[in-house]
């Protein structure tokens, strides 16, 4: 019902259409952008270390992850079009920022907490598929917004934690869903077409919060 009123509005404007054409492969695009995050809450477990010299208690140094404050990278992806929907792939490097605590002491004994700024090196891969659900389109411009659901991988390295008594060697795997809008505006050249979208998108999992994701494209029209 929904979809039939908005094609029955925009049906009164040329080139516009409610995005439910038949699937056929239509164009290959490469696509570097980048890739801003802040403030995402973080389910990723804590990390343990834990010595014994054989005389004493064990010693224990834990660090627990509040959330990440921001991550920014660069991505290179590619995307294919298949008329009714798109498929893409991207992976992305850069680096991050976060919050948390460590805790430490001597089993049986008191404990010491402080909070921590932790940073590293980030990466990772993003799947999506696409429904351009609004369409416009002409000889020369084409533009289309719709929903994008996407699957990530996060791979957040862990830099060294100075307030730890404890060396921490470790990383953050998150698995992640994504969600939200994609705006992609295109001008065509003949058979190859140059392309800028932006994308805002609601992540859930292991890690929540939201995403920014903005690229451009050079793609070729078959």
């Amino acid at each position: 019902m929904i979809a039939l009123l908005l094609s029955a509005l925009l049906a009164q404007e040329e080139g516009f259409q409610v995005n439910t054409s038949p699937v056929r492969f239509r164009s290959v695009e490469l696509r570097p952008g980048i890739l801003s995050t802040s403030d995402l809450d973080m389910n990723v477990g804590d990390f343990v270390e834990i010595v014994n010299d054989g005389l004493n208690p064990d010693f224990e140094s834990r660090l627990r992850f509040d959330e990440t404050t921001r991550l920014d990278a660069f991505t290179f992806g590619v995307a294919f079009d298949f008329n009714l929907f798109r498929l893409g792939v991207e992976g992305f490097f850069g680096d991050w920022e976060g919050e948390g605590t460590v805790t430490f002491g001597q089993a049986g004994g008191p404990f010491t907490t402080v909070p921590v700024e932790l940073e590293g090196d980030a990466w990772g891969a993003h799947f999506t598929v696409e429904w351009p659900a609004l369409r416009y389109e002409s000889p020369a411009f084409a533009a289309t917004l719709g929903p994008v659901l996407g699957a990530n991988w996060f791979h957040e390295e862990v830099d060294d934690v100075p307030e730890s008594p404890l060396p921490f060697e470790e990383h953050v795997n998150a698995l992640v869903g994504s969600f939200g809008p994609r705006l992609t505006l295109s001008l065509r050249f003949d058979r190859v077409e140059i392309s800028a979208e932006l994308e805002v998108s609601a992540l859930f999992g292991q890690l929540s919060g939201f995403e920014e994701r903005a690229a451009l494209g050079l793609g070729l029209r078959f």
